[in-house]
C-alpha cells in the first residue's frame, strides 16, 4: 500500500515523533511526498522530467 501527498512530508515540520510516518512504517505502509506538479514533470515544462536529462 502506498499513500501519496502532493505536500512536502506527511508530518508537520515540527513534529519530531514523526506520527504519520512511524505508522506508516509499522504497518509497512509506503508514503510518497510532493507529488505537485507532476504533469509538468512528465511534459518538460520546467526543464526536466524523470528520467531525461535536462535540455541542453
Amino acid at each position: 500500500m502506498n499513500i501519496g501527498t502532493d505536500c512536502i512530508a506527511l508530518d508537520n515540520s515540527l513534529d519530531t515523533q514523526f506520527s504519520t510516518h512511524m505508522p506508516c512504517k509499522k504497518c509497512g505502509i509506503v508514503n510518497t511526498e510532493s507529488l505537485a506538479n507532476l504533469g509538468a514533470a512528465a511534459t518538460g515544462a520546467r526543464g526536466t522530467s524523470p528520467g531525461r536529462s535536462p535540455p541542453k
